[in-house]
């Protein structure tokens, strides 16, 4: 956006985006167009059972919005989930809990032990918001105007020509 070709058209392109993180960030997004900025498309991807899979994905702007938030605070967030969560701001945390597993699945004292993983809940839609707010009021203070507002009311999730509110 910054090239020599882009000239003075990508400067203005990256600040108007930059303004726009920044407005969203404040939580100062007129409502009237909230449902759709912080809504999501819909595809749904059939599972072995014969069920669905919804995949949603977000808007980008607001997508890039949430990446740059989650990059300030994440040393904080970090500590805060850790142990047992290392799939945010924990550097190779994925690939270290990989091989803790593979670790302990090949130690000589634990033959005849039994590593079980279960993923024993469809969290689609499941969170309850007002205590994921609650908990960033008090965690990261930060955060909370853009997470109110993308959380707060019902937001639009588009399946072909439906949409459907997420609440």
């Amino acid at each position: 956006m910054t090239s020599k070709s882009a000239s003075d058209a990508g400067k203005s392109l990256l600040m108007s985006i930059t303004q726009l993180c920044n407005l969203m960030l404040a939580g100062k997004v007129n409502a009237l167009i909230c449902p759709i900025l912080y809504g999501a498309s819909l595809c749904a991807l059939k599972k072995k059972d014969g069920g669905f899979r919804p995949i949603a994905v977000g808007n980008v702007f607001r997508r890039l919005t949430a990446k740059l938030a989650c990059h300030v605070v994440r040393e904080d967030v970090g500590n805060y989930f850790r142990p047992p969560q290392v799939g945010f701001a924990t550097q190779h945390g994925c690939e270290a809990a990989i091989h803790a597993v593979r670790t302990f699945a090949n130690a000589p004292k634990n033959v005849g032990k039994v590593l079980l993983k279960i993923d024993y809940k469809n969290a689609f839609n499941s969170v309850e918001r007002d205590i994921m707010l609650q908990k960033v009021s008090t965690k990261t203070l930060s955060l909370f105007p853009f997470l109110w507002q993308c959380y707060s009311s019902s937001t639009d999730l588009l399946f072909g020509n439906q949409v459907i509110p997420s609440l």
